[in-house]
């Protein structure tokens, strides 16, 4: 854990890995961070995130999220919303996966979908 800075999100501390393979039963998160679309005020707009697994053999969908509603995470001033979410890797088995994540917020737009590769042992 050395030289690997925590990245805390609402009290969540997530350590960066050094690679993207993991055990099954270990703890496991994404962390992301937002670009408001605008300045939240009054919680509007609404801004989400929706997280999505993938088997990269089947390209069958192991796992998704309802929208995770982010507006609580507005750190004032930082025009970037953190976002910690915990995967459930006891529910997948061993194998190589896609991880999409897509942000959205309620007036209809969405970023990019931002994608990354992990392997579960």
């Amino acid at each position: 854990l050395e030289e690997r800075t925590p990245l805390v999100v609402k009290g969540m501390e997530i350590v960066p890995s050094p690679d993207a393979k993991f055990k099954k039963g270990e703890p496991a998160a994404l962390y992301c961070e937002v670009y408001e679309p605008e300045p939240i005020q009054n919680d509007m707009p609404r801004v989400g995130v929706i997280v999505d697994v993938f088997d990269r053999k089947t390209n069958a969908r192991v796992f998704t999220t309802n929208t995770v509603l982010i507006n609580d995470n507005v750190i004032p001033g930082n025009p970037t919303i953190p976002v910690g979410i915990k995967l459930p890797l006891d529910r997948l088995q061993p194998g190589e996966y896609r991880l999409q994540v897509q942000a959205r917020d309620s007036m209809g737009q969405a970023s990019p979908v931002h994608t990354a590769e992990f392997v579960l042992n």
